[in-house]
């Protein structure tokens, strides 16, 4: 039976469920909601002091990311059908701007 026959037997109340369920799910994905503490072997790792731990959390300046993207081989990608660094190195001055919005976003959100 198509879908558009079926439509009638489902509520606003239903779809929106769904919809919501969905959105939770995927915003959750890849988000760790409590901090995460290495054991290896019995032995629990020392923490970070805070004003180091402030420092891990701000956000990456531009020059940092530049910097990041300078010190990859030119001929690297990220998948096998992605552009590669080369590309980065070139645009730059066109797509800093999305990459810099990526990891602002990945610092606000914190997950990616």
């Amino acid at each position: 039976m198509p879908f558009t026959k079926l439509k009638w037997m489902v509520s606003p109340v239903d779809v929106m469920m769904v919809k919501n369920a969905i959105v939770h799910l995927y915003e959750n994905l890849y988000c760790e909601n409590k901090p995460s503490r290495l054991f290896v072997d019995g032995i629990a790792f020392g923490s970070i002091i805070l004003d180091v731990a402030k420092d891990v959390e701000k956000d990456f300046t531009e020059d940092e990311v530049w910097n990041a993207i300078t010190e990859l081989g030119n001929e690297k990608a990220l998948r096998l059908d992605d552009f590669n660094i080369a590309f980065f190195h070139r645009c730059w001055s066109i797509v800093k701007g999305k990459i810099i919005e990526f990891f602002a976003n990945f610092h606000k959100k914190r997950c990616y």
